[in-house]
């Protein structure tokens, strides 16, 4: 906010689109607990945008991130008011996991992942 107010803006990651409507929850798959998630992706914006990675972070009671991990949506571009959904799942999660806090991450999609 500093940069902005002095003309200095410094470009955040996603910030022109709003990720909306997550829902988390646990469930089991046989022996295994699973925690998933679901969201939607939408650009309010008249332009075409990107659309980053979306990153999942694990907290436990003292706001301390205990996981995290990446998921790459499937639409690379969103259309001007165009909303995409989304949906991953973890694993094991972390029993002491009470929230999970969805953001876009930094990572470029030709970084970590190959599909």
């Amino acid at each position: 906010i500093l940069f902005d107010a002095l003309g200095l803006h410094v470009p955040v990651t996603g910030e022109s689109l709003i990720i909306k409507n997550v829902g988390v929850w646990r469930e089991k798959r046989g022996s295994i607990e699973i925690l998933a998630v679901k969201g939607e992706v939408f650009n309010p914006s008249q332009r075409i945008q990107h659309v980053p990675i979306i990153k999942g972070s694990e907290i436990d009671v003292a706001g301390r991130v205990l996981a995290a991990d990446s998921f790459i949506p499937e639409a690379t571009t969103l259309l001007p008011n165009e909303t995409i959904k989304f949906e991953y799942q973890t694993p094991v999660p972390n029993e002491k996991t009470v929230s999970v806090i969805i953001t876009f991450s930094d990572e470029k999609r030709n970084d970590k992942f190959s599909y």
